[in-house]
Parts: C-alpha cells; structure tokens; sequence
C-alpha cells in the first residue's frame, strides 16, 4: 500500500516517468518551408512595400506514444514592421482555421496558441508558442502540418527585407497519466529577399 501511494505520488508530481526518458528521431522528423511574398500595398502610403511570410511546418513522428505536443514559431522581421499574423491566442482541438485582416487563411496548430509581438522596432519579431498540453485539453500541436503567417510587413520602399525564422518542436510520451517532453529539434533560416515583383 505504502508503495502504491509513492508510486502514485511520484507519477503525479512527474518524477517518475511511465515511459522511455528519450526518443530517437527519424531523418527529418520536422521540415519546415517559408514563402515570402511581397503583396500590393496602400495607395497612401506608397513610401512602404509590404510583405508577407507564411511558415509551414511538418511533422514526421508517427507514434501513437509520442507526439508533437509543444512547438515555438519565430519570425524577426527585422527592418519590417508588421501589421498583422495569425493564428492569435485561442485553443483548439482539431487544426485551428486562422484568416488574416487582409484575407489570408491558413491551417494553423491545434492545442494552446499563446502568441508574443513586438512592432515598436528595431528587432520586431512575431512569436508563437503552441502547448499541447494545458487547461484547456490534452492534444498534439500538429496532426499533418501547421501554418503560421505575418502579414503587412512595412519595409522602407526599395530597401531589401531582412527576417530570421525559428521553429522549435518538442515531442512527448503521452499517455493517461502524464506528457513529457523525450525529444525536441530546432530549424532555422535567415532571409534577405530584394524587391519582389508583387504576387
């Protein structure tokens, strides 16, 4: 009895893990593809040239024990001041649909989106970190692939655009009792794209 309450305990507090305390990842657990398109801008403010970044990501671990269940999205825009992004903060059991203030829709992540901005500039960035599990529920972050976008992105015109992406995900056992974290990979890429033609 005495030990079934330790036991017990143990799980509960998650010092005893229920499970491996690492996972090897295939070739290419996570991949990830990055879009930038410079779009039509305000007519009344023709000193600007906007654009846009739109962030797929992918997961490859299909294990039904271990799953994407925390993901960090970073764009640092750099010499670009955005205007908008999506997915905002909201929660999500299946793949969550997000549509741009200028009408850009994209399959984002399920689970807890908590987003992070700075526009005041210099180093505006945009970050998103995504929580499988949370109050709200207990799901993967990605179930084929997620999207992120920023949208808007006023860079002085004529000047080249600066941004450097970030993604973070981390896998987890999960199971009835507990979610841990058994492996994680980084991606990264900086961009500098020269006046494009508008899409």
């Amino acid at each position: 009895m005495v030990a079934a309450s330790v036991l017990a305990v143990g799980v509960a507090a998650d010092v005893i893990r229920l499970g491996p305390s690492w996972y090897p990842l295939p070739e290419g657990a996570l991949t990830v593809s990055t879009d930038v398109s410079r779009i039509p801008g305000s007519e009344t403010q023709p000193e600007w040239d906007l654009y846009r970044i739109r962030i797929r990501v992918w997961n490859h671990v299909f294990d039904e024990d271990v799953r994407p269940y925390r993901i960090l999205v970073r764009a640092d825009t750099g010499n670009g001041i955005p205007g908008d992004f999506c997915p905002g903060t909201s929660f999500a059991v299946g793949p969550a649909m997000c549509t741009t203030i200028d009408g850009v829709s994209i399959h984002g992540p399920s689970g807890y989106v908590s987003p992070n901005t700075d526009f005041s500039g210099p180093g505006t960035f945009v970050e998103w970190r995504v929580y499988g599990e949370s109050s709200y529920g207990s799901v993967p972050v990605i179930h084929d692939f997620a999207e992120f976008v920023v949208t808007g992105i006023a860079v002085a015109e004529g000047r080249a655009f600066h941004a450097d992406i970030t993604v973070i995900l981390e896998w987890y056992v999960v199971n009835a009792l507990q979610a841990y974290p058994v492996a994680s990979q980084t991606w990264t890429q900086s961009l500098e794209v020269f006046r494009l033609p508008l899409d």
